[in-house]
């Protein structure tokens, strides 16, 4: 047959599969139980509180005496032929959280919270609000945002302060909204008369939305009890008609959110506001002067009190 190649006797190949013997079923138990760090049976070695108080050395060093594997903690093999699945949450790398050479245990109450070291030994100074309530005859750039999480979403009242050189978000929208930190970190507050304050704050990865919902936007914020309370709404007053005719909407006096109250639960700092202004001013003859921004537009100055 022209065209192709027929051989009557082809060559057989023989292929050899692993047997699985009663040894390496052993083995593949005792290396699911051992114990990489300490004697304790109640956890995985992964969890061992115990190798949350070592350095790397030490750690290292406990696996390499009891031959076990540097990623998975496993005896009977070592660590390059290692094929377990395994990445760090905090590095990306394949070693469980424990191993990561990035990290340092730093709470002594028992809690097995991980932080990154150079944030630990930080001291970085920020300012940041100064006063928790405000004056009324003033006001401030607020504006209602929508805030996304796993469990939906839900408006909120923003502040932007541009004397913050970080952008905060309370701990009661995180908890409604789900959010997982990214990291902890430890900061120097600087508030009027040279008064510090060193706090510890988690990182939260944070999207939100304008209140009409025509632009989204993400970006880091760390959680605070309380922001701010007491900040009053843009009332209405001889600008009102002025900002109608301008087709300026103001989503903190128009959303008209009674659950809301007056408390912010998100201030956009320095760090966000920046990218977040348009350029747009609108000087009102009344003193106040109106601020585009992505997410809205927001009135701030000093009203005229009769």
């Amino acid at each position: 047959m022209k065209g192709f190649s027929v051989k009557d006797n082809p060559k057989i190949y023989s292929l050899k599969k692993p047997t699985h013997t009663a040894a390496g079923l052993f083995a593949g138990s005792q290396s699911f139980t051992n114990r990489a760090f300490c004697n304790e049976k109640n956890h995985e070695s992964k969890n061992c509180k115990l190798a949350l108080n070592l350095d790397l050395q030490e750690k290292t060093t406990l696996l390499a005496k009891k031959k076990c594997c540097y990623r998975c903690f496993k005896t009977g093999h070592m660590v390059r032929p290692c094929t377990n699945k395994i990445k760090c949450s905090q590095c990306q790398r394949r070693h469980y959280n424990v191993m990561c050479p990035e990290l340092k245990q730093v709470e002594s109450t028992g809690s097995d919270k991980i932080v990154d070291k150079a944030v630990e030994n930080s001291n970085e100074k920020f300012n940041t609000l100064a006063n928790p309530t405000c004056s009324a005859d003033v006001l401030l750039q607020t504006l209602v945002v929508y805030l996304y999480g796993n469990d939906g979403n839900f408006p909120v009242r923003a502040l932007i302060d541009t004397g913050s050189q970080k952008s905060y978000i309370t701990k009661e929208a995180v908890s409604k909204l789900s959010y997982e930190p990214i990291r902890a970190e430890y900061m120097i507050h600087n508030l009027f008369g040279g008064v510090e304050s060193k706090q510890k704050h988690h990182l939260y990865k944070v999207y939100a939305s304008s209140f009409q919902k025509d632009h989204h936007c993400s970006f880091e914020a760390y959680d605070q009890n309380t922001i701010c309370i007491d900040i009053p709404t843009a009332i209405s007053g001889p600008w009102t008609k002025v900002i109608e005719k301008k087709g300026i909407f103001l989503s903190d006096k128009e959303a008209c959110l009674d659950d809301l109250a007056s408390s912010v639960h998100l201030l956009i700092g320095a760090d966000i506001a920046g990218k977040l202004f348009t350029g747009k001013i609108v000087n009102l003859f009344c003193g106040l002067v109106a601020m585009e921004t992505l997410l809205g537009w927001s009135l701030m100055g000093k009203l005229e009190m009769k």
